[in-house]
């Protein structure tokens, strides 16, 4: 607003002056003074306007670079909050994810385990069964179930007989010697005595407990 009135006075001034010039030209003084002070006045009020245009001109533009300093920072602090949401996010999805893997093995793990133990829990049953009534398959079958078991006891132990190795499978299975003398149709202290030839044979100390034993040698490979 105030460049364009600057340049309507800018218009008129060059009138005051022409005007000014016309009439020192006819020899008319007064009018030639009366235009030449009117031209002054304004070409003064001119240069004042002219500054305050120039003020003003500045004054947009630091306005404007103010504006646009004030987009980048608000378009800066929009990316950075978009980039924050993004890695939080993905932070989010990946540990949900890992969570979600992590649990799906553990319940494969535990499913496994159950089928292991609903195997291993039918087989002692199977193998029970056949040991209450001292049926000869009764060793052929824990030779299947646990192989690996009755192979380590050979090697360790290649003198044992099958009379022994037929007690050792009824420890492994952590009957009682009440459950033995049945199984074997002996009495409980023919099962002590037997045990404890056992022990010997197999050079087992008396602190160690023969049911333990037989695990752990189950586990060796």
């Amino acid at each position: 607003e105030n460049v364009k009135r600057t340049n309507l006075k800018g218009e008129l001034s060059e009138i005051y002056k022409r005007m000014s010039d016309i009439y020192s030209k006819q020899e008319e003084e007064d009018s030639a003074k009366l235009y030449r002070e009117k031209y002054l006045q304004l070409n003064a009020e001119l240069g004042n306007s002219k500054n305050e245009a120039a003020e003003e001109a500045v004054a947009l533009l630091l306005k404007e670079e103010q504006k646009q300093s004030y987009r980048k920072i608000r378009r800066f602090a929009s990316l950075t909050v978009l980039l924050l949401v993004i890695v939080v996010s993905a932070s989010v999805i990946g540990h949900r994810c890992r969570s979600i893997k992590n649990r799906k093995k553990m319940q494969k793990k535990e499913y496994e385990v159950s089928v292991l133990k609903q195997k291993l829990n039918s087989a002692s049953e199977e193998l029970l069964k056949l040991a209450k009534k001292n049926d000869p398959a009764f060793l052929f079958r824990f030779r299947d179930i646990y192989p690996g078991l009755i192979r380590n006891i050979l090697e360790k132990h290649p003198d044992i007989t099958d009379s022994e190795l037929w007690l050792s499978a009824l420890i492994f299975l952590n009957l009682s010697s009440k459950e033995i003398a049945e199984c074997m149709f002996i009495t409980h202290r023919s099962v002590q005595t037997k045990k404890n030839r056992l022990r010997k044979k197999l050079d087992i100390s008396g602190d160690t407990d023969l049911h333990r034993y037989f695990q752990a040698l189950s586990l060796e490979k």
